[in-house]
């Protein structure tokens, strides 16, 4: 069956979720379409909007955890082998998990952080940390990603 219409019959309820073992024998063409199917004529966003809004949760609320899953749930790694020659930037897309990223822009909260770990801002750009370092550092206002 086409990796398309397994996937709209799971958003039209037709199915509950993906069969067993879908994701594990998922070619990478098949995970080109169907993310292309998803972005592109499902959410119809722009290239622009991509870099904005894509994080984790749009692939939760569309039941594309699975194959999130074969990409360390990041979006940005499924981006970089579904759009190789579009030049995505890591900071820009958000992640799930225990980690969160400080980004290049520096507000209040990053540069608290930054002030807590005794980083200056141009050594963590990029960088992840957890919420356990956060924790100890008495760092509690995390936005939830």
């Amino acid at each position: 069956m086409n990796i398309i219409n397994t996937y709209k019959k799971v958003l039209s309820g037709e199915l509950k979720r993906f069969p067993r073992k879908t994701w594990n024998n998922i070619t990478v063409e098949e995970t080109k379409t169907i993310v292309d199917y998803f972005l592109n004529d499902l959410l119809k966003w722009s290239e622009e909007e991509i870099r904005n809004k894509l994080k984790f949760s749009i692939f939760e609320k569309y039941k594309l955890c699975g194959l999130m899953k074969y990409y360390s749930n990041s979006p940005y790694e499924l981006l970089k082998i579904v759009y190789p020659d579009k030049n995505f930037r890591k900071e820009n897309i958000k992640r799930k998990g225990n980690l969160r990223v400080i980004h290049e822009s520096f507000d209040g909260g990053s540069w608290l952080i930054l002030k807590k770990i005794g980083k200056n801002q141009f050594e963590c750009v990029g960088v992840y940390y957890t919420r356990r370092e956060a924790y100890n550092n008495k760092i509690h206002f995390m936005e939830a990603i």
